[in-house]
């Protein structure tokens, strides 16, 4: 009777060790998960910063583009217009010459 009792009293002392242990190993497996979780929600912000880094980059490269664009389209203008004011001169040069001939013609 009294080895049925200490049996007893050893299996309650096991099943008070195993819990304990259990809850240690719950405490511990808690703390893992929140370093994880945290660990987590840092790459997380980490990548949302590096793809916000990288939107803005796109963006600025799309800007100079177009102002490089824009540069080369008013060289473009600048190139005509300097055509334009060339060919404007010869012919203003060459009317004055014709008009300085007509002139010269009266003249004599």
């Amino acid at each position: 009777m009294q080895s049925l009792g200490h049996s007893a009293q050893r299996g309650r002392k096991h099943i008070v060790e195993e819990k304990q242990k259990n809850e240690a190993n719950l405490k511990e497996n808690e703390g893992y998960i929140a370093q994880n979780t945290a660990l987590m929600k840092q790459q997380k912000a980490d990548l949302d910063a590096k793809a916000e880094a990288e939107k803005a980059a796109d963006k600025e490269r799309k800007e100079k583009q177009i102002a490089a664009e824009n540069v080369l389209k008013g060289w473009d203008t600048r190139k005509e217009k300097e055509a334009a004011a060339v060919a404007g001169n010869k012919a203003i040069g060459e009317d004055s010459t014709q008009l300085d001939q007509l002139t010269d013609d009266e003249s004599s």
